[in-house]
């Protein structure tokens, strides 16, 4: 192998090593402006204070359930910009006949629908036992 194909190879290396350079808070307002959403109502659903919304904006980096939140209010995954192939999740849907990659905002609206589910068969499991418990009262069953 020739010395410029390995100095070529190594620079790839230390590119794809290197850390990424996002400032987080700068996108989240770009994507706030695009929507259309004031301050306020942005500070009131992910339940802050209008003033912190622009610390928000200064933050060159986010706590992921603060960052969470942002990306369900905003409709947009902010997640992508530090995602690498290594973080994707992928499912064999061969049942399907294709192969389906989530996003981790589409995995956490998922499970978030999955607990909504269980908690309201939950209630009526607990619903079918008072009415199991007073049919056993009054002697039919």
């Amino acid at each position: 192998m020739s010395k410029k194909n390995t100095k070529e190879k190594e620079s790839a290396k230390e590119k794809a090593h290197k850390p990424v350079n996002i400032h987080i808070g700068k996108i989240v307002r770009q994507h706030l402006e695009e929507v259309g959403m004031t301050k306020s109502e942005f500070a009131r659903r992910i339940n802050t204070s209008p003033q912190n919304i622009y610390g928000i904006f200064k933050r060159q980096s986010i706590d992921t359930e603060l960052l969470r939140d942002i990306s369900r209010v905003l409709g947009y995954d902010f997640f992508q910009y530090y995602a690498s192939t290594s973080m994707v999740v992928s499912e064999d849907k061969t049942a399907y006949g294709k192969l389906q990659v989530k996003t981790a905002m589409e995995l956490q609206n998922e499970l978030d629908s999955l607990r909504k589910e269980v908690e309201v068969l939950r209630n009526e499991n607990t619903y079918l036992k008072e009415i199991h418990r007073l049919l056993k009262e009054k002697g039919k069953l």
